[in-house]
């Protein structure tokens, strides 16, 4: 099974323990250092430097405390 980062194409597959060798690591070493992945890594990046983390987050919290006490009211 892939990992998501091998999965969205910004690294490389994943080396199980058992698979682990030097040929295997500087194969992963070489294929994470690519141009290809290098570009889909600064694109997903960027993404992830754009979003609103914090406050999305808040927004989400509050709305479950509004609904929880939403649900408190109407049993009282």
């Amino acid at each position: 099974m892939e990992n998501r980062i091998n999965a969205i194409g910004v690294g490389p597959k994943p080396i199980l323990v058992d698979k682990l060798s030097v040929e295997n690591l500087t194969q992963a070493i070489v294929e994470a250092d690519s141009n290809i992945i290098r570009k889909r890594a600064q694109f997903f990046g960027q993404g992830i430097r754009n979003e609103d983390g914090i406050n999305n987050a808040i927004m989400l919290i509050e709305s479950h405390v509004f609904e929880f006490e939403k649900n408190l009211d109407s049993v009282f």
